[in-house]
């Protein structure tokens, strides 16, 4: 199929197809396909494994996860600029919601020209990351950008880079597994991953996330001394940096929680402190601290906006280790925490608690 002239100006400004030279923007595209799909239609489907990156043009699509809607996406978002998928097997199943055309590129010859196009200038683009990877400077910079860094001292810092550990993971590798202890948290340097996980009592698995390059994840598990609770996988081959159980503790979750005793709680909370109850609505209500305050765990990344900088909270809930975990979301925000070391219900049971 033909494009028209409008088209083939959107063309290039798609990424990393503008980084190149207008020749080699024509060889790309004279080897590029434009494909037209109805609604309905399958443009590819989840697990496929091929090499050609896929630019939607016109119309609009939606992304199927094991067969269930995640999102959809029109063709005047900015985001169409960006390849509909990354490298390694497809991470969804790509249906089309209207008519919608799409054009289909080979990797392999984008890549080498891009390779070509930044030995001739000296530079490497940062959107190369769009195709193959981001360099491996980006995901450092991108750690130390973190609001959990800036809240470390700087020797804890120099110390975590000192005893992270390079690794070399290929597409599909499992990296973390649901209900497996915790041993390491990692930093992906280069490459892709999905986080999915089983509901308890069984169904079929729920995707969580895709993470990139920059991004860090099993954390929770080493700060909560709990199970994993759910499973990292690679979509593409890639480079992991990871940290051991005991640095991660000594280096990053120690400085920025403390564990405190209810003796030494309620000494806080004649001082000014606050209580956060991190337990469900349901179990709240049933009974708790006095003008405690609740903020479920699975929603306190988003209502920890309404705590207030520079005041004390201790975290307190059923179970320590998600107490721990909630008040490191906290730290890492910025807000001065502890967690209670005692279950709530052993408190109540032992009428300690007021």
């Amino acid at each position: 199929m033909s494009h028209t002239s409008g088209q083939e100006a959107r063309i290039r400004t798609l990424a990393p197809i503008s980084r190149l030279s207008l020749t080699d923007q024509e060889a790309v595209l004279s080897q590029g396909m434009f494909l037209t799909f109805s609604a309905g239609e399958i443009v590819y489907a989840q697990g496929r494994e091929d090499n050609y990156a896929n630019y939607l043009l016109e119309g609009g699509v939606e992304f199927l996860w094991n067969g269930r809607f995640v999102r959809h996406l029109d063709a005047e978002q900015s985001t169409t600029k960006r390849a509909l998928d990354g490298p390694g097997a497809k991470r969804y199943t790509v249906r089309a919601r209207t008519w919608s055309l799409i054009l289909r590129i080979e990797r392999t010859e984008l890549e080498r020209r891009l390779r070509l196009a930044d030995l001739d200038s000296g530079t490497s683009g940062p959107e190369e990351s769009d195709i193959a990877r981001e360099q491996p400077s980006n995901w450092m910079i991108r750690m130390l950008q973190s609001q959990r860094f800036a809240n470390l001292p700087p020797q804890n810092i120099q110390r975590v880079f000192e005893r992270m550990e390079r690794v070399d993971a290929t597409a599909n590798e499992l990296i973390i597994r649901q209900g497996d202890p915790g041993g390491y948290y990692y930093v992906i340097e280069e490459g892709y991953c999905d986080v999915a996980r089983k509901p308890i009592g069984g169904g079929r698995e729920v995707h969580l996330a895709e993470l990139g390059p920059g991004d860090g994840f099993g954390e929770e598990a080493l700060v909560s001394d709990t199970p994993r609770n759910a499973s990292v996988t690679m979509r593409s081959s890639g480079v992991l940096m990871r940290l051991d159980k005991e640095s991660f503790i000594e280096l990053i979750r120690d400085p920025l929680i403390n564990r405190i005793s209810f003796q030494d709680a309620r000494r806080m909370i004649d001082e000014g402190a606050v209580w956060i109850d991190v337990r469900h609505r349901d179990q709240f209500a049933k009974g708790t601290f006095r003008n405690a305050r609740n903020i479920p765990r699975a929603v306190i990344r988003v209502e920890c906006r309404k705590l207030v900088k520079g005041r004390k909270y201790i975290v307190c809930g059923e179970e320590p280790g998600v107490g721990a975990a909630s008040a490191f979301l906290l730290a890492e925000r910025g807000y001065d925490v502890s967690y209670l070391s005692e279950p709530l219900s052993k408190l109540f049971a032992s009428q300690e608690a007021p």
